[in-house]
Formats: C-alpha cells, structure tokens, sequence
C-alpha cells in the first residue's frame, strides 16, 4: 500500500512538473486579443472559470501526426482531466494520467496533456512512461481543432 501511494505522490508531482514545463514553452500559436478567440475556446474557458468538471471525446484519425498532413490513428475514446489551467497567454492546459498494461505485458504510467489556444487548435501530447523506471517507451503528438476530434463537455 506504501508503495502505491508513493506512486501516486511521484506521479502528482511530474504532472504539476509537466504543467509548469508546458507553461514555459514558447507559445506557438497566437492571437492579437482576447475579442478573436473561438466561440468553442470562449465556452472552454468560461467552464474552467466556473469550476466545471471538464471532460473530452476525442477521435485521433480527425487530428493530424504533428507537423505532418497525416491523419492520426483510428483512437477514439473520452478523457475526464485530472488538471486543468489557463495561463498567462490565455492556452488552456489540460493533464490526465493513468496507469495500464501495454499489449507486450509492460506496465506504463500514461501521461496525456492537452494546450486548448484561443483560436480553436489544439496541441494534444501523450508519453508511455515504464511504470517502476520512468523510461520514456513511446510519444506522440497530435494537432487538432476544437469541435474536430477534440469535443469538450462539462
């Protein structure tokens, strides 16, 4: 039981360690107000705003491989987030984590972040990480838009 709860406190402290990594990236995708955001960005932030449980449908083949024309894999499935932020340049960062087994029978913590930006796209991130040593085993990246293959429900 020790052992669990330790993970879990290990697992908390690098996704605030990843929330606080992602707010420093540079921010690739901006706007010139606040007036330009999408209505599905506004209605987002609005949600968090207001303390909603925020909760997301997702369909990776609507999504593109990052930085390629290539449609992501045939994923579809829902996401309840475990954090979720606005910062300082108005990207809404949502996190999710989980623990699960992958088809070789290796056990991996799975870390699955989100950057919502005022004009509708959105950046979603995901790392395989070994469930004992932390080691990367796989990531990917993905380009989306709100409202195609990223649904936001609260």
């Amino acid at each position: 039981m020790d052992t669990r709860i330790e993970r879990s406190r290990v697992l908390g402290a690098l996704m605030l360690g990843a929330c606080i990594i992602s707010a420093m990236l540079a921010d690739f995708h901006t706007i010139g107000a606040a007036a330009e955001a999408s209505p599905g960005y506004a209605e987002l932030q609005r949600a968090v705003l207001d303390g909603k449980e925020i909760r997301m449908t997702i369909d990776l083949s609507q999504c593109l491989v990052h930085g390629t024309e290539q449609s992501g894999p045939s994923v579809r499935g829902s996401l309840r987030f475990d954090a979720v932020m606005i910062q300082g340049n108005d990207d809404i960062a949502l996190s999710a984590t989980h623990f699960t087994v992958r088809g070789d029978d290796q056990a991996v913590d799975e870390f699955i972040s989100f950057r919502v930006h005022p004009d509708g796209k959105v950046d979603a991130h995901s790392s395989f990480l070994n469930a004992t040593t932390y080691a990367l085993f796989q990531e990917s990246a993905f380009d989306c838009d709100l409202g195609k293959g990223t649904i936001f429900h609260w």
